[in-house]
């Protein structure tokens, strides 16, 4: 008799699909666009956060200490906008728009076995609530 293969199937690490290109870089920036043209909404706001939480903690994962000041920053100015519910004054836009494009250019080099390991992190410590992600909450 022969013995079963004990071989574990591992994810293969691949660049992101168009599609997934879309999903997660190009909405949030529309998103983005639309609450610099001072059209506020919660759920635009939220998919801001997000993003920027997302390049946090894939930062984290990957030891980029020199981005995760940039991340902090732009995520302290998104949770003023969603507690004050404010579209973001110009001095805060340029510096929402700069770290966004520092955010996309980094997340657009990653694969997605390291993007899927950022997000099972993220959500394992959003259901901890120990250092959790600080705006994943309205997600």
């Amino acid at each position: 008799m022969r013995k079963k293969c004990k071989r574990v199937i591992r994810p293969i690490a691949r660049p992101l699909t168009p599609k997934e290109k879309v999903d997660f870089l190009i909405g949030p920036r529309l998103h983005l666009q639309m609450l610099l043209g001072q059209q506020y909404a919660l759920h635009y706001t939220c998919s801001v956060a997000g993003f920027f939480d997302f390049s946090e903690v894939l930062a984290l994962l990957l030891r980029r200490p020199d981005l995760q000041p940039h991340f902090a920053a732009a995520q302290e100015i998104v949770l003023q906008l969603i507690a004050q519910e404010r579209p973001p004054l110009a001095s805060e836009g340029v510096v929402l728009r700069e770290i966004f494009n520092l955010a996309d250019r980094f997340i657009a080099m990653q694969d997605t076995l390291t993007m899927a390991r950022a997000m099972r992190y993220a959500n394992r410590k959003l259901d901890e609530g120990v250092g959790a992600p600080r705006t994943c909450a309205c997600l």
